[in-house]
C-alpha cells in the first residue's frame, strides 16, 4: 500500500514541478489528493465480486473506455488525447 502511494504522490508532484499549463497543474493536484484519500484515508480497493452483479450498461461503458483508450494509445494520430487520457507527464 505505501508504495503505490508514495509513487503516485511523487510522480503527481514531479508533474506539478515542471512548467506546464494550468490544466495540467489542476489535474495532477486533483490526482494527489485522490491518491492520499483512496490508498490511505479510504482503504478502497477493486472488489471482484460486484463486478459481476455490476449493472449492463456501466460495465458497458468502462469496456469501451477501456478499449477506446488502448486503441488512442496505439493510434494517436485517429483518437483525441484527452478521449484516450494521454495527458501531458513532463
Amino acid at each position: 500500500m505505501w508504495i503505490g502511494l508514495i509513487l503516485l504522490v511523487a510522480m503527481h508532484a514531479y508533474i506539478l514541478l515542471m512548467p506546464a499549463p494550468f490544466d495540467v497543474y489542476s489535474w495532477n493536484f486533483c490526482f494527489c489528493l485522490s491518491g492520499i484519500y483512496l490508498f490511505y484515508l479510504g482503504h478502497f480497493g477493486f472488489d471482484f465480486q460486484s463486478l459481476w452483479t455490476m449493472e449492463p450498461l456501466l460495465k458497458a461503458f468502462f469496456v469501451v473506455e477501456l478499449l477506446l483508450c488502448c486503441y488512442g494509445n496505439v493510434r494517436p494520430d485517429e483518437v483525441g488525447y484527452y478521449l484516450s487520457h494521454r495527458y501531458w507527464a513532463g
